[in-house]
């Protein structure tokens, strides 16, 4: 997906709408739960970013 860098997000981190259902987030999230709330591990993930050539 295309990322925009603004200054609206400490360095180093991204942030990734899920609360529009035309907006497939959950798609990328793993079957993992946090040990002590059984959650879904929602919050740490690892990308990369690629500047692409245009």
């Amino acid at each position: 997906m295309k990322a925009r860098i603004t200054d609206k997000s400490s360095r180093g981190v991204a942030f990734m709408s899920f609360h529009l259902q035309d907006i497939l987030t959950n798609l990328l999230t793993n079957a993992a739960l946090d040990l002590q709330a059984t959650t879904p591990e929602y919050n740490v993930y690892a990308i990369r970013v690629e500047k692409i050539p245009s």
